[in-house]
């Protein structure tokens, strides 16, 4: 009998052998034997699949197990992301909102001081002109007395 060949097979092949009466004693324990030697391999076999069944089992629980706890740790920091992202919108708001505030206050304390520094360069600019006119008179008159003399 071949190596390998499936169990049924073989005892199909061992019944029909046993139909033909043509196998001596010998040749039926000698393949018995090793038809129990076959079992037994098969068996130690089927052990050993089903401990790496039961190994890969485990490792396949604990990789789904970690990959939940990783789902939610995501998910935890997608909601604090959101969260914080809503915060820094709002904040930025807050803090335009002041500059805004800031920026008028500011040109509410300068107006004051403009429009004192504005009045303060007219009266100058008044004077000066007051001068000219002045001068300019005090010239004419300078004239008109040097060519009456």
């Amino acid at each position: 009998m071949a190596e390998g060949e499936p169990l049924i097979l073989m005892r199909l092949r061992l019944w029909q052998e046993r139909e033909r009466g043509d196998l001596d004693e010998g040749k039926l324990l000698a393949e018995n034997k090793k038809l129990k030697e076959d079992v037994k391999e098969l068996e130690h076999s089927k052990q050993k699949l089903l401990q790496v069944e039961q190994v890969l089992q485990n490792q396949l629980s604990y990789s789904e197990d970690k990959r939940y706890k990783l789902e939610a740790k995501v998910a935890e920091a997608t909601d604090e992301c959101c969260v914080e992202a809503k915060l820094l919108r709002k904040t930025s708001e807050e803090l335009r909102l002041a500059r805004l505030k800031l920026d008028s206050m500011d040109s509410r304390v300068y107006l004051p001081h403009e429009v004192q520094k504005s009045a303060t360069q007219d009266e100058k600019k008044s004077q000066e002109i007051e001068y000219a006119k002045c001068a300019k008179e005090i010239s004419n008159t300078a004239k008109m007395i040097v060519s009456d003399c």
